[in-house]
């Protein structure tokens, strides 16, 4: 297969806001041709430029309920409630779409019910949540009122990054040994990719990863400044982002095939289409609305909002996005 990355060309980032009814629309400033025209909105239906309408955030720093503690891991259920791996407090906390706290489990210790700095957290695909619980080194699974169900154990490595396919199959980032572990549904382990025998599609530091409607594996390559991508089998395929990201952590694909990716290193969020061209760099280092400091996850819902894990600050910020047409 034709490396995706072929195409790219790099862009500059940034943040360009305008204040609208207390309302923030966040443009990629870009790397714009002087001769493009003005741009005007049209639908919200893919085929122009993106923009962001920051909708509101939640959370600070802290350890009670609601607050967070270096969070590394974001999740949307099929309710659209919200899952946070709260690294820092050792715990999983759940909020509404609103961002109202509806519950948490964790707790420093190695029991069940108990969490050692989870890093990633995963309720995408049914009723089950699933957490990378890094320092006990195993994968934890729970129902979605969090009671503990089960655990996954053995040759883990240290697991950062974990996702759930639509077939039952668990996908988990080893960053201590450089790659994938694929579990089936019944909790066996099946493969195991992105390794050094994998060539070029050998990883470092793998962190946050998807899987996309195409039953492709999408990885944030951290160290290698770019998201890898595989088949469900293994195999390696591409990788978009080389030049253009900074240690990429976190990393979704919206319902209508964009890939949006938490550029850890730059501050920022990005955005690729399906063919993994650039289409805008949203935030700069900052507290303010739209701006990230470390932002470490993002997940986009099942409505396409966006939520940005803005790890750095201790919260999550909410996004609408919406597309406008360039005119030539």
């Amino acid at each position: 297969m034709q490396k995706m990355l072929s195409n790219q060309k790099k862009f500059c980032g940034g943040m360009k806001g305008f204040y609208i009814t207390l309302a923030v629309l966040i443009a990629g400033s870009g790397c714009v041709n002087k001769g493009l025209k003005r741009i005007e909105p049209v639908s919200s239906r893919p085929g122009g430029r993106p923009v962001l309408q920051f909708l509101f955030s939640f959370g600070s720093g802290g350890s009670a309920p609601g607050e967070f503690l270096r969070p590394g891991g974001i999740s949307i259920d099929h309710r659209g409630n919200v899952y946070i791996a709260d690294t820092g407090n050792d715990r999983i906390q759940k909020f509404d779409r609103n961002g109202r706290f509806l519950g948490q489990v964790g707790g420093f210790g190695w029991g069940s019910a108990q969490l050692s700095g989870p890093a990633d957290v995963c309720a995408r695909t049914s009723l089950q949540v699933y957490v990378a619980d890094s320092g006990n080194r195993r994968v934890q699974i729970f129902d979605d009122r969090l009671t503990p169900l089960s655990e996954v154990t053995g040759n883990l490595g240290y697991p950062v990054g974990i996702v759930a396919s639509d077939y039952g199959d668990l996908y988990v980032s080893d960053t201590e040994n450089d790659r994938i572990v694929k579990i089936d549904s019944f909790g066996r382990k099946e493969r195991i990719f992105g390794d050094f025998s994998s060539g070029p599609g050998e990883l470092l530091a793998p962190r946050g990863l998807t899987v996309g409607p195409d039953g492709n594996i999408y990885v944030c390559d951290s160290g290698k400044d770019r998201i890898a991508i595989f088949d469900s089998f293994g195999g390696y395929l591409g990788s978009i982002g080389e030049g253009l990201l900074l240690g990429p952590e976190g990393i979704d694909i919206g319902p209508t095939g964009e890939i949006f990716v938490a550029d850890t290193g730059h501050h920022r969020l990005v955005i690729f289409d399906r063919k993994g061209n650039p289409l805008g760099g949203f935030g700069n280092q900052g507290e303010g609305p739209g701006s990230f400091e470390e932002p470490r996850d993002i997940a986009v819902d099942r409505d396409g909002f966006v939520w940005v894990l803005d790890s750095g600050n201790n919260r999550v910020q909410k996004f609408r996005i919406s597309w406008m047409k360039t005119k030539y």
